[in-house]
Formats: structure tokens, sequence, C-alpha cells
């Protein structure tokens, strides 16, 4: 007695294997390599990154360097919401690595002109790579 699937019920079931098989392959590389998907949210970033789009982000380690104009995604302490932003400017103070984030959309960005700047161990990651598909 084997199971007989028509042609549409063998398709679907080879897509959501396919589906199954890209997130274990994500949550692997994210485990191992310390990479992460993000899902932008607004248009703050506009036109750098569109609202729906997918970025790449490369999780930063301790030591690792981050410059002006770098696009990061950082955890706000105020309230631990990410937010992706370009970093326009970096101060030393007493030893301390602080950052001072902008959107690149200046009119309709939330940033470190309203939150000041961000301790260094608040930013979490590297935007490294960006898809022009949108997913809203």
């Amino acid at each position: 007695m084997g199971l007989d699937l028509n042609i549409s019920d063998k398709v679907f079931i080879l897509a959501i294997s396919a589906v199954v098989m890209l997130y274990l392959l994500y949550q692997v590389i994210h485990l191992i390599r310390g990479y992460a998907l993000r899902l932008v949210s607004g248009i703050s970033m506009f036109p750098t990154l569109k609202d729906g789009q997918v970025v790449l982000e490369k999780k930063v380690k301790r030591g690792e360097w981050i410059f002006r104009g770098d696009i990061i995604v950082a955890k706000l302490p105020q309230n631990d919401y990410l937010v992706i932003k370009r970093v326009i400017d970096i101060v030393s103070i007493e030893g301390k690595l602080y950052y001072w984030l902008e959107g690149d959309n200046k009119d309709h960005s939330v940033d470190s002109r309203t939150y000041g700047h961000v301790k260094r161990e608040y930013i979490e990651g590297k935007v490294i790579k960006t898809w022009k598909k949108q997913w809203n």
C-alpha cells in the first residue's frame, strides 16, 4: 500500500522541504558564523534601504573595528529596540567608544539626534549585504 500522490502534492511537499532546509541552513550559519538576516522596518534609511528589504548582518566581535559610514544594527538601551542606522561619528570618552548614528532619511529618522551617542556595547552587527527585493 504505497502513498499515491498527484503532481501538485509532490511539488508542495518538495517546496515545503526546500523551505525547511533553507531555514535550517540559515540557523546553522547564524549560530556558527555569527550572521543574521534582518528585515528593514520603516523609511529612516531610505533611499539606501527600503521598508521591507532584507539585509545580512555580520555580528561584530569584541575588538572588531566599526568605521564612519558603516551601516550597523544596534540595540537601544532605553527600550531594547533594534535599529539600523549609519555611523556618522565616533568619539572616545574615558577610553570607551561612543557612536553617533543617523538614518539616511533625516526628515524621517529617530536617531542619535534624539537619543544621543550609542555605546559600543550596544552595537550588535554591521550590514554587509542587501537584497533589492522587498517583503511587504
